[in-house]
């Protein structure tokens, strides 16, 4: 749970440099409360680590703050322009993983959940990293053999 919420922290992080919501302060801030969300979830984790034992009910608390927010977060990301194709999507993978989460989670299935909301998370690190060159954040190229640089 813990490396998990760096990573989903790492991800909101990078929409936040993009600013795929916009410029707008609205755009802004619920990325925040998402940001938020992120690191109460790993706070969560690192308490439940350390005390063995979960804190109801805030998992579920947080939980619901993320799915909404990764819904605004989609609907504004889709209105700014920011990504353009697929990528203007892949908040709303998000949300729907959250959402389906909910449910399979009250049907019993959580690994399949884990496994869907992973993937999501994955569709948001590429979108992410896949828009660096765009904005400037060029990636190194990789070396090849032995080349030394200059």
């Amino acid at each position: 749970g813990l490396v998990f919420a760096v990573g989903t922290v790492c991800g909101v992080l990078g929409m936040m440099a993009l600013t795929v919501t916009g410029n707008g302060r609205a755009g802004q801030l619920v990325l925040g409360l998402m940001l938020a969300s992120e690191v109460a979830t790993g706070l969560l984790a690192l308490v439940g680590l350390l005390t063995r034992r979960v804190l109801e009910p805030w998992p579920g608390v947080v939980g619901m703050v993320s799915v909404v927010a990764a819904i605004v977060v989609g609907l504004l990301a889709v209105r700014a322009g920011r990504w353009e194709g697929w990528r203007k999507f892949a908040p709303f993978a998000l949300s729907l993983a959250l959402m389906l989460g909910i449910v399979m989670g009250f049907a019993g299935a959580p690994p399949l959940y884990l496994i869907i909301f992973s993937a999501a998370w994955l569709v948001i690190g590429y979108a992410v990293r896949s828009s660096a060159p765009a904005t400037g954040l060029a990636p190194r190229k990789p070396e090849i053999g032995l080349q030394r640089r200059l």
